[in-house]
């Protein structure tokens, strides 16, 4: 079953061969080494294009091998819209950008910093929870660019004059100043992600998870990283980071309605409640104040911590815009991704859920 395919404006018919499966059963399909391109044909993100490596492509068949991958030869319209449960991807207008660089494969392979140059990226990090613990993280309702490089960065008026460029200048200082501390290269990208949400720098944080979380590559956030060992740390990070996108419409209705579906893929399969949950509902106590609004919310929880219902509460203040019930979310969220950021950056043995 030979599948023609484009490449560019040429028609050229594809030369790296690898198993693919159709319906069951095996097909033959091939692509060339190097960068290619994908096309959304989703109506909202039309002509939308995200970058796909051959081997991110066999990757991804290998892992999901009951999925239909066609061309447009096949006459599909499906988009990759996983959470559809839409087991169909097509694949058009490929064209070679460059090569894939050669790479171990381990995460491990990027040059060693200067120490000079890492203690002051480390200091950066210390400058940035230094300024979370003086101002706090309020509740959000911020519209989201999905860039690579956001051109309206709340980073560059943060306060931290490192951060200033924004993008990804300043989450490869963060995430150099966490691999200063310690940190590996998932756990930095991921703790950077969250060290942006403190800042409000939500495009840089959804840039950073995304690989972890989500199977496909995307014009802001490149390739997957298939064998991510924080896939749940990135998909609570994705939670939060719709939850602060708020009301606003992005890439899969309003920034509540995704943040509902992370929850389900953070917090779903028996695994509810993760490693910080016992005191985040401790400390949410000392935070309630005399806000009749967190009480309910508490009491409607129980001893456990419900993150579902923390996010309809943010919802809900948007509208009433209750100054007491703001102040309580903003100090919830504010301890929840300083715990989210400890937890990640703790050993291994101390971090295991």
């Amino acid at each position: 079953m030979g599948r023609s395919w484009r490449r560019g404006l040429g028609s050229s018919i594809a030369a790296m061969a690898f198993a693919l499966s159709l319906h069951g059963a095996p097909v033959a399909t091939s692509l060339p080494p190097g960068f290619w391109t994908k096309k959304s044909n989703r109506k909202d993100q039309e002509g939308s294009r995200s970058v796909l490596t051959a081997a991110t492509f066999a990757a991804a068949a290998a892992a999901h091998a009951g999925w239909c991958w066609t061309s447009t030869a096949c006459g599909s319209r499906a988009a990759p819209r996983f959470r559809l449960r839409m087991h169909a991807v097509e694949i058009v207008d490929a064209e070679i950008i460059s090569e894939m660089p050669a790479s171990g494969g381990d995460g491990q392979d990027a040059p060693q910093a200067d120490p000079a140059e890492a203690e002051a990226a480390a200091a950066v990090i210390d400058a940035v929870l230094q300024l979370v613990e003086k101002s706090g993280v309020p509740v959000r309702n911020q519209v989201m660019e999905y860039k690579a490089e956001p051109s309206r960065s709340p980073l560059a008026t943060c306060g931290i004059p490192e951060l200033a460029p924004g993008g990804t200048k300043a989450t490869q200082l963060l995430v150099a100043g966490l691999r200063a501390k310690g940190a590996d290269a998932d756990k930095a990208e991921v703790a950077a992600a969250v060290l942006c949400l403190m800042l409000g720098g939500l495009d840089e944080a959804h840039n950073l998870v995304t690989p972890h979380c989500w199977a496909t590559p995307t014009t802001f956030s490149g390739p997957p990283k298939l064998g991510s060992t924080v896939f749940r740390e990135a998909a609570y990070g994705q939670v939060i980071v719709h939850r602060m996108e708020g009301e606003n419409l992005g890439e899969f209705g309003s920034g509540f309605n995704n943040s509902r579906y992370w929850l389900g893929q953070a917090f779903s399969l028996g695994a509810s409640q993760h490693t910080i949950f016992a005191e985040l509902r401790k400390d949410a106590e000392g935070f309630v104040g005399t806000c009749h609004d967190s009480r309910c919310l508490l009491r409607t929880m129980g001893p456990k911590w419900e993150p579902s219902l923390f996010n309809k509460l943010c919802e809900d203040v948007l509208l009433t815009e209750d100054p007491d019930t703001l102040e309580f979310c903003k100090a919830v969220q504010t301890r929840e991704l300083q715990l989210l950021f400890e937890h990640i950056m703790a050993p291994d043995d101390s971090a295991a859920a």
